[in-house]
């Protein structure tokens, strides 16, 4: 990752304002190119990132490392994650491409076996395997800038940074180069182009980061970015809409409150008189035992009153009196037929 934050750099020779509060980020993986006119800050702002200038103020943030507060034993270390591509190429005359490939590694300490093996991988890659033992000046320009390729590829760094890589290239070569790049990248690599070439630029889908006057005046991202970034967008706005409101569920109107009608009190039973033994006709003919039985039944009263049945005449008036004990021993002697007075004396 690379993060520029409100970076100004003024050149300490002619105290020309290089970077004017530059703030960019250039994240793992990306592939941006830095465009603008010469003199426009371009090559200021790939200097900051490798190390080679310091600012003035602001914050720049390159991997693990704060170039604002680095220590100079710690460039080296900075620079070993860089892979860098100049534009006049920087090659060794007197050493074969193979050499100055390897070179990269073995000022690093790199054993010859990982260095022949990284080595012929990269020439593989930047299609120059058949010119390994080849001395510079027998290259073409494009075979050159391919071997400047290589170099920067063989320590395998997270960051490639080509400064004006097709400067001295015709379109041709100038579209191989930059294809090989776009290789590059595709296989994990973050990859920083400065060019002023925009034709080249529009026949790549990266992003575009626009310099002038030391100030980035536009950053366009990719169409792919670009449509990931509306996407995102959306998905966030999306996210942000009111959620409305649930609607409430209608309730039924109470139902008016009934009285309660008051609890009927218990009712007392209603006395009743005690029954009494109603005078009825006594058959003088019989006994004592069964006038006693005959009194002693249940009396009940008929549903329904029987028609009056007026009765014979009968030979002597019968008295009419409630049966007491003392009217049942006057019975029983009359059975035996003894005298007995009105008063119930014999």
């Amino acid at each position: 990752m690379i993060e520029f934050n409100d970076v100004s750099m003024k050149y300490k020779t002619n105290d020309v304002l290089a970077l004017d509060h530059v703030s960019v980020r250039i994240d793992d993986g990306e592939f941006v190119f830095v465009v603008g006119a010469s003199g426009a800050g371009k090559s200021s702002f790939l200097n900051v990132i490798m190390g080679q200038e310091r600012v003035d103020s602001g914050t720049v943030i390159v991997g693990p490392y704060n170039l604002t507060k680095i220590k100079k034993k710690e460039l080296p270390y900075l620079r070993r994650m860089l892979g860098i591509v100049f534009q006049d190429f920087r090659l060794i005359p007197k050493m074969t491409v193979y050499d100055n490939v390897a070179f990269a590694l073995r000022v690093i300490g790199v054993g010859e076996r990982i260095i022949r093996k990284r080595v012929r991988y990269v020439l593989r890659l930047v299609d120059l395997s058949a010119k390994a033992k080849c001395l510079p000046n027998q290259l073409s320009t494009g075979e050159r800038q391919r071997v400047a390729i290589a170099r920067a590829l063989v320590n395998n760094p997270g960051v490639i940074i080509a400064d004006e890589p097709t400067g001295n290239l015709d379109p041709v070569l100038s579209g191989e180069i930059m294809s090989l790049f776009d290789k590059i990248n595709s296989l994990g690599a973050t990859v920083v182009v400065v060019t002023h070439d925009l034709e080249l630029v529009h026949q790549f889908d990266h992003r575009i980061v626009t310099i002038e006057n030391g100030k980035i005046i536009s950053d366009v991202p990719s169409h792919a970015a670009y449509a990931k970034l509306q996407a995102q967008n959306e998905e966030i706005a999306r996210q942000l809409e009111p959620v409305p409101e649930p609607q409430p569920i209608p309730t039924p109107a109470p139902e008016p409150a009934q009285e309660e009608a008051p609890a009927e009190e218990a009712s007392e039973p209603e006395e009743t008189e005690p029954r009494r033994i109603e005078q009825m006709p006594v058959d003088p003919s019989l006994s004592a035992d069964e006038l006693v039985a005959a009194f002693s039944e249940p009396q009940t009263e008929p549903d329904a009153p029987e028609p009056e049945v007026t009765p014979e005449p009968a030979a002597e008036p019968t008295e009419m009196f409630i049966v007491e004990e003392e009217t049942v021993e006057l019975l029983d002697a009359k059975d035996e037929g003894t005298e007995v007075d009105s008063d119930g004396e014999e």
